[in-house]
Protein backbone atom coordinates (compact mmCIF):
# COMPACT_ATOMS: atom_id res chain seq x y z
CA UNK A 1 0.00 0.00 0.00
CA UNK A 2 1.71 3.52 -0.66
CA UNK A 3 0.20 6.89 -1.13
CA UNK A 4 -0.72 7.02 -4.19
CA UNK A 5 -3.26 4.47 -3.49
CA UNK A 6 -5.26 6.58 -1.12
CA UNK A 7 -8.25 8.50 -2.72
CA UNK A 8 -10.36 11.49 -1.72
CA UNK A 9 -13.00 11.81 -3.12
CA UNK A 10 -15.64 14.50 -3.11
CA UNK A 11 -19.18 14.18 -1.86
CA UNK A 12 -21.94 16.30 -2.97
CA UNK A 13 -25.17 17.18 -1.72
CA UNK A 14 -27.68 20.42 -1.61
CA UNK A 15 -27.48 20.59 2.32
CA UNK A 16 -23.55 20.85 1.92
CA UNK A 17 -23.95 23.89 -0.39
CA UNK A 18 -26.41 25.62 1.83
CA UNK A 19 -24.24 25.22 4.52
CA UNK A 20 -21.61 26.40 2.47
CA UNK A 21 -19.63 23.45 3.43
CA UNK A 22 -17.30 21.01 1.19
CA UNK A 23 -17.08 17.19 2.25
CA UNK A 24 -14.23 15.25 0.53
CA UNK A 25 -14.04 11.23 1.71
CA UNK A 26 -10.81 9.69 2.55
CA UNK A 27 -11.07 6.16 0.63
CA UNK A 28 -9.42 4.22 2.52
CA UNK A 29 -11.24 1.10 2.29
CA UNK A 30 -9.94 0.85 -1.68
CA UNK A 31 -6.44 0.34 -0.51
CA UNK A 32 -6.99 -3.67 -1.11
CA UNK A 33 -9.66 -5.74 -2.47
CA UNK A 34 -9.67 -7.98 1.25
CA UNK A 35 -6.80 -5.87 3.86
CA UNK A 36 -8.05 -2.68 3.46
CA UNK A 37 -9.25 0.25 5.08
CA UNK A 38 -7.81 1.36 8.65
CA UNK A 39 -7.52 -2.22 9.55
CA UNK A 40 -4.77 -2.39 7.18
CA UNK A 41 -2.57 0.40 8.68
CA UNK A 42 -3.01 -0.85 11.83
CA UNK A 43 -1.57 -4.22 11.42
CA UNK A 44 1.30 -2.26 9.12
CA UNK A 45 3.86 -2.13 12.38
CA UNK A 46 2.72 -5.45 14.37
CA UNK A 47 4.03 -7.02 11.05
CA UNK A 48 6.79 -5.58 11.06
CA UNK A 49 7.40 -6.74 14.35
CA UNK A 50 6.70 -10.29 13.77
CA UNK A 51 8.96 -10.43 10.68
CA UNK A 52 12.01 -8.84 12.82
CA UNK A 53 10.80 -11.63 15.69
CA UNK A 54 11.13 -14.46 13.02
CA UNK A 55 7.33 -15.15 14.11
CA UNK A 56 5.46 -17.17 11.71
CA UNK A 57 1.95 -17.17 13.52
CA UNK A 58 -0.36 -13.99 14.11
CA UNK A 59 -2.83 -14.22 17.12
CA UNK A 60 -5.52 -11.81 18.04
CA UNK A 61 -8.84 -11.45 19.15
CA UNK A 62 -12.57 -10.48 18.53
CA UNK A 63 -16.11 -11.14 17.91
CA UNK A 64 -17.89 -13.70 15.01
CA UNK A 65 -17.99 -10.28 12.57
CA UNK A 66 -14.90 -9.31 13.47
CA UNK A 67 -13.15 -6.66 10.49
CA UNK A 68 -10.04 -6.67 12.56
CA UNK A 69 -10.24 -10.64 12.54
CA UNK A 70 -10.90 -10.65 8.68
CA UNK A 71 -8.22 -8.41 8.25
CA UNK A 72 -5.58 -10.46 9.96
CA UNK A 73 -6.75 -13.41 8.15
CA UNK A 74 -6.33 -11.83 4.95
CA UNK A 75 -2.69 -10.28 6.24
CA UNK A 76 -2.09 -13.73 6.78
CA UNK A 77 -2.50 -15.05 3.78
CA UNK A 78 -0.84 -12.38 1.96
CA UNK A 79 2.27 -11.68 3.69
CA UNK A 80 2.86 -16.24 4.41
CA UNK A 81 1.82 -15.79 8.25
CA UNK A 82 -0.28 -18.68 10.04
CA UNK A 83 -3.18 -17.04 11.57
CA UNK A 84 -5.03 -17.72 14.61
CA UNK A 85 -8.19 -16.50 16.11
CA UNK A 86 -9.76 -16.18 19.82
CA UNK A 87 -13.43 -16.01 19.24
CA UNK A 88 -15.89 -14.61 21.67
CA UNK A 89 -18.53 -17.17 22.64
CA UNK A 90 -20.28 -20.46 21.20
CA UNK A 91 -19.41 -21.30 17.68
CA UNK A 92 -22.46 -20.87 15.84
CA UNK A 93 -23.97 -23.57 13.85
CA UNK A 94 -23.92 -21.72 10.51
CA UNK A 95 -20.37 -20.09 9.82
CA UNK A 96 -21.73 -16.00 8.66
CA UNK A 97 -20.05 -14.84 6.28
CA UNK A 98 -16.99 -13.53 7.66
CA UNK A 99 -15.91 -16.90 9.62
CA UNK A 100 -16.38 -18.32 6.13
CA UNK A 101 -13.96 -15.54 4.97
CA UNK A 102 -11.56 -16.01 7.46
CA UNK A 103 -11.41 -20.03 7.33
CA UNK A 104 -10.77 -19.87 3.68
CA UNK A 105 -8.08 -17.52 3.99
CA UNK A 106 -6.71 -20.23 6.17
CA UNK A 107 -7.13 -19.06 9.89
CA UNK A 108 -7.33 -21.53 12.53
CA UNK A 109 -10.46 -20.58 14.96
CA UNK A 110 -11.02 -21.25 18.58
CA UNK A 111 -13.73 -20.05 20.77
CA UNK A 112 -13.72 -18.90 24.21
CA UNK A 113 -16.75 -18.89 26.53
CA UNK A 114 -17.03 -15.28 27.55
CA UNK A 115 -16.07 -15.01 30.76
CA UNK A 116 -12.06 -16.16 29.70
CA UNK A 117 -11.95 -14.00 26.75
CA UNK A 118 -12.77 -10.98 29.06
CA UNK A 119 -9.18 -11.82 30.16
CA UNK A 120 -7.70 -10.58 26.75
CA UNK A 121 -6.08 -7.64 28.47
CA UNK A 122 -4.84 -9.83 31.37
CA UNK A 123 -0.84 -10.20 30.97
CA UNK A 124 -0.71 -13.81 33.29
CA UNK A 125 -3.33 -14.86 30.49
CA UNK A 126 -1.57 -13.42 27.29
CA UNK A 127 1.61 -14.55 29.28
CA UNK A 128 0.05 -18.20 29.37
CA UNK A 129 -0.77 -17.57 25.30
CA UNK A 130 2.61 -16.67 24.58
CA UNK A 131 3.81 -20.02 26.21
CA UNK A 132 1.36 -21.86 24.66
CA UNK A 133 1.83 -20.41 21.19
CA UNK A 134 5.76 -19.71 21.35
CA UNK A 135 5.92 -18.88 17.56
CA UNK A 136 2.87 -16.08 17.59
CA UNK A 137 2.75 -12.55 17.78
CA UNK A 138 -0.24 -11.59 19.71
CA UNK A 139 -1.77 -8.61 18.52
CA UNK A 140 -4.57 -6.84 20.80
CA UNK A 141 -8.00 -7.16 20.05
CA UNK A 142 -8.77 -4.61 17.05
CA UNK A 143 -5.12 -3.84 16.53
CA UNK A 144 -5.33 -1.39 19.44
CA UNK A 145 -2.54 0.01 20.91
CA UNK A 146 0.54 2.29 20.08
CA UNK A 147 1.57 0.50 17.06
CA UNK A 148 -2.06 0.70 15.73
CA UNK A 149 -2.13 4.25 16.07
CA UNK A 150 1.16 4.40 14.41
CA UNK A 151 -0.34 3.05 10.89
CA UNK A 152 -2.95 4.64 11.57
CA UNK A 153 -1.42 8.13 11.43
CA UNK A 154 -0.23 6.99 7.85
CA UNK A 155 -3.83 7.23 6.49
CA UNK A 156 -3.27 10.97 6.27
CA UNK A 157 -0.47 11.12 4.30
CA UNK A 158 -2.00 13.46 0.90
CA UNK A 159 -4.20 14.84 3.37
CA UNK A 160 -5.45 18.00 1.39
CA UNK A 161 -4.23 21.26 3.39
CA UNK A 162 -7.23 22.78 3.12
CA UNK A 163 -8.98 20.33 5.10
CA UNK A 164 -9.90 21.96 8.63
CA UNK A 165 -12.29 18.90 10.19
CA UNK A 166 -11.47 15.27 10.38
CA UNK A 167 -13.50 13.34 11.21
CA UNK A 168 -13.81 9.00 11.83
CA UNK A 169 -15.82 6.75 13.52
CA UNK A 170 -14.40 5.38 16.37
CA UNK A 171 -14.04 1.80 18.23
CA UNK A 172 -11.15 1.43 20.33
CA UNK A 173 -9.69 4.65 19.76
CA UNK A 174 -7.32 3.37 18.00
CA UNK A 175 -7.72 4.96 14.72
CA UNK A 176 -8.52 8.72 16.06
CA UNK A 177 -5.12 8.42 18.62
CA UNK A 178 -3.29 8.11 14.99
CA UNK A 179 -5.63 10.25 12.97
CA UNK A 180 -4.80 13.24 15.63
CA UNK A 181 -1.26 12.77 15.87
CA UNK A 182 -0.68 12.93 12.32
CA UNK A 183 -3.18 15.79 11.55
CA UNK A 184 -1.86 19.62 11.25
CA UNK A 185 -2.07 21.60 13.65
CA UNK A 186 -5.05 24.14 11.97
CA UNK A 187 -7.09 20.85 11.82
CA UNK A 188 -9.70 19.89 14.06
CA UNK A 189 -10.29 15.87 14.67
CA UNK A 190 -13.79 14.47 15.16
CA UNK A 191 -14.10 11.02 16.60
CA UNK A 192 -17.89 9.41 16.63
CA UNK A 193 -18.25 6.53 18.95
CA UNK A 194 -20.23 3.84 17.67
CA UNK A 195 -20.47 2.04 20.75
CA UNK A 196 -22.43 2.89 23.87
CA UNK A 197 -21.02 4.31 27.16
CA UNK A 198 -17.30 5.43 24.99
CA UNK A 199 -16.68 8.07 27.54
CA UNK A 200 -14.35 5.96 28.80
CA UNK A 201 -11.54 5.90 25.56
CA UNK A 202 -10.96 9.58 26.52
CA UNK A 203 -7.96 8.69 28.82
CA UNK A 204 -7.30 5.83 26.64
CA UNK A 205 -6.62 8.09 23.50
CA UNK A 206 -4.97 10.84 25.34
CA UNK A 207 -2.15 7.83 26.71
CA UNK A 208 -1.15 6.50 22.61
CA UNK A 209 -0.78 10.11 22.02
CA UNK A 210 1.40 11.01 24.77
CA UNK A 211 3.07 7.59 23.38
CA UNK A 212 3.31 8.97 19.91
CA UNK A 213 4.37 12.55 21.09
CA UNK A 214 7.49 11.79 20.51
CA UNK A 215 7.38 10.62 16.70
CA UNK A 216 6.02 14.43 16.01
CA UNK A 217 8.30 17.31 15.41
CA UNK A 218 9.81 18.88 18.66
CA UNK A 219 7.52 21.66 20.07
CA UNK A 220 5.03 21.07 17.09
CA UNK A 221 1.80 21.19 18.37
CA UNK A 222 -1.53 18.84 18.86
CA UNK A 223 -4.76 19.37 16.26
CA UNK A 224 -7.32 19.58 18.38
CA UNK A 225 -9.72 16.62 19.24
CA UNK A 226 -13.02 15.59 19.94
CA UNK A 227 -15.23 12.63 20.64
CA UNK A 228 -18.72 12.51 19.92
CA UNK A 229 -20.88 9.53 22.30
CA UNK A 230 -23.79 10.76 21.67
CA UNK A 231 -24.84 8.94 17.87
CA UNK A 232 -24.44 5.24 18.92
CA UNK A 233 -27.62 4.07 18.03
CA UNK A 234 -28.32 1.95 20.95
CA UNK A 235 -25.06 0.08 21.17
CA UNK A 236 -22.38 -1.38 18.99
CA UNK A 237 -23.80 -3.23 15.76
CA UNK A 238 -27.18 -1.61 16.96
CA UNK A 239 -29.09 -0.58 13.89
CA UNK A 240 -32.39 1.13 14.86
CA UNK A 241 -34.70 2.18 11.78
CA UNK A 242 -33.52 5.38 11.37
CA UNK A 243 -29.77 4.71 10.99
CA UNK A 244 -31.07 1.73 8.86
CA UNK A 245 -33.24 4.30 6.72
CA UNK A 246 -30.02 6.79 6.17
CA UNK A 247 -27.48 4.38 5.10
CA UNK A 248 -29.94 3.24 2.68
CA UNK A 249 -30.13 6.64 1.48
CA UNK A 250 -27.15 7.87 1.55
CA UNK A 251 -24.81 5.27 0.49
CA UNK A 252 -23.61 5.59 -3.11
CA UNK A 253 -20.09 4.37 -4.97
CA UNK A 254 -18.15 7.33 -2.85
CA UNK A 255 -19.74 6.48 -0.06
CA UNK A 256 -20.41 3.26 0.62
CA UNK A 257 -22.32 3.20 3.96
CA UNK A 258 -22.54 0.12 6.75
CA UNK A 259 -24.33 0.54 9.85
CA UNK A 260 -21.42 -0.66 11.97
CA UNK A 261 -19.15 1.65 11.84
CA UNK A 262 -18.63 4.02 8.54
CA UNK A 263 -23.29 4.70 8.52
CA UNK A 264 -23.32 5.34 12.08
CA UNK A 265 -20.06 7.74 12.12
CA UNK A 266 -21.55 9.38 8.77
CA UNK A 267 -25.20 9.12 10.43
CA UNK A 268 -24.13 11.46 13.51
CA UNK A 269 -21.60 13.58 11.27
CA UNK A 270 -24.93 14.95 9.73
CA UNK A 271 -27.02 15.27 12.33
CA UNK A 272 -24.17 17.73 13.16
CA UNK A 273 -24.82 19.34 9.99
CA UNK A 274 -28.21 19.73 10.18
CA UNK A 275 -28.31 21.24 13.69
CA UNK A 276 -25.20 23.58 12.84
CA UNK A 277 -23.11 21.91 15.31
CA UNK A 278 -19.85 21.41 13.81
CA UNK A 279 -16.95 23.80 15.19
CA UNK A 280 -17.02 27.24 14.08
CA UNK A 281 -15.41 28.37 10.89
CA UNK A 282 -15.87 24.71 9.52
CA UNK A 283 -15.68 25.27 5.78
CA UNK A 284 -13.84 21.83 4.54
CA UNK A 285 -14.39 18.38 5.96
CA UNK A 286 -12.62 15.12 5.16
CA UNK A 287 -14.29 12.12 6.30
CA UNK A 288 -12.27 9.12 6.80
CA UNK A 289 -14.11 6.10 5.23
CA UNK A 290 -12.25 3.14 7.54
CA UNK A 291 -13.80 0.30 5.86
CA UNK A 292 -16.35 -1.72 7.23
CA UNK A 293 -18.21 -5.12 7.88
CA UNK A 294 -17.39 -6.61 4.91
CA UNK A 295 -20.25 -8.81 4.80
CA UNK A 296 -22.18 -5.32 4.38
CA UNK A 297 -19.51 -4.04 1.83
CA UNK A 298 -18.38 -6.83 -0.19
CA UNK A 299 -21.16 -9.28 -0.08
CA UNK A 300 -20.01 -10.69 -3.63
CA UNK A 301 -16.93 -11.88 -1.73
CA UNK A 302 -19.37 -14.28 0.14
CA UNK A 303 -20.97 -16.42 -2.42
CA UNK A 304 -20.06 -19.98 -0.99
CA UNK A 305 -21.87 -18.22 2.39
Amino acid sequence: MTEAELVFERFEHPLLSERGLQLQVLRADLVHPLLSGNKAFKLRYPLQVARQMGKRQLLSFGGAWSNHLFSLAAAGQIFGFETLGLLRGEEPLQPNPVLWAMREMGMLTQWLDRQTYRLRHDPAFLAELQQRYPEALIIPEGGAGRDGARGAAEMLRGLPPSIDLLVCAVGTGTTLAGLISAAPAHCQVLGLAVLKGADYLRPEIQGWLQALAKEREPGGPLASWELETRFHGGGYAKVPPELAAFVQDFSCPTLPLEPVYTGKAFWGLWQMIERGELPPDTRQICFVHTGGIYAWNRPQSFARA
